[in-house]
């Protein structure tokens, strides 16, 4: 990221419980969050003057496909070239920047 940084802690959860514990955590304690899923701009508060955490969330990058519910459940970490992949697979394509949309999921950027 190009904004410099100073949380009062940087978290990495790994379930939607370390979500829910780390809001929790933060509404206890006055702190504000800001969160990054690694893939595009940091989300949140900018002004680091006051108490904030960063949330991480690369590590909740699972996705479920249902075809047949023609529905999909993605988590906050998960990227744009997984997902395109995986919608694929089930011939349903996704693609993160319509506009800019690739000629396949091969072509699709691994930060989008």
């Amino acid at each position: 990221m190009a904004v410099e940084q100073r949380p009062v802690a940087v978290v990495y959860p790994a379930s939607a419980d370390d979500v829910v514990a780390t809001v929790a955590f933060a509404g206890e304690h006055g702190a504000r969050i800001a969160w990054f899923n690694g893939g595009g701009p940091q989300r949140g508060p900018i002004d680091w003057t006051e108490d904030t955490l960063l949330m991480k969330t690369e590590r909740l990058a699972g996705i479920e496909i249902d075809p047949q519910a023609r529905r999909a459940r993605v988590e906050s970490g998960a990227l744009g070239k997984p997902l395109a992949l995986a919608a694929g697979e089930h011939g349903s394509p996704f693609w993160p920047e319509p506009r800019r949309m690739p000629a396949s999921p091969d072509t699709c950027s691994e930060e989008a």
